[in-house]
């Protein structure tokens, strides 16, 4: 059974959130989380940094996750693949990104955060997240 960090307080959801070196971008995407085995969730898109992501998903969802990550061996947990789209100059652009689960928080009753970090994002992903951030970043 695998280990995963898993925040149980706030003042630990707290610390997870100062240690985030770069901007982030609010959003509200559907985004997918992929488990070994092709088995996937969706999820809310929360926020993304040139670094890091974080998602929302209600109780269900949660149940879904826990579940799948107690079955799988710690170096398939050292990566997840998420998948989701940025609108960038007009046009919509897929990203996939390895992640690997930092931490789960449980913000209010039905509503549960998770922080990923992304491993060995391939480059043109990455300049996407890069060039998205920035364009997102610049005053209206």
């Amino acid at each position: 059974m695998v280990k995963h960090q898993i925040t149980s307080s706030q003042a630990d959801f707290e610390k997870f959130e100062q240690r985030r070196r770069y901007p982030r971008i609010i959003m509200a995407n559907t985004a997918s989380l992929l488990f070994p085995g092709n088995q996937s969730v969706n999820v809310m898109l929360y926020d993304l940094s040139v670094c890091a992501i974080q998602m929302r998903f209600d109780s269900q969802t949660e149940q879904t996750i826990r579940s799948a990550l107690q079955y799988l061996y710690d170096e398939e947990l050292s990566t997840l693949q998420v998948r989701f789209r940025v609108k960038l100059h007009d046009k919509e652009e897929d990203v996939y990104v390895p992640c690997k689960p930092m931490y789960i928080y449980q913000l209010g009753q039905d509503i549960f955060a998770m922080g990923m970090q992304f491993a060995d994002i391939e480059n043109k992903y990455l300049d996407l997240i890069r060039a998205f951030v920035e364009v997102s970043m610049e005053p209206v």
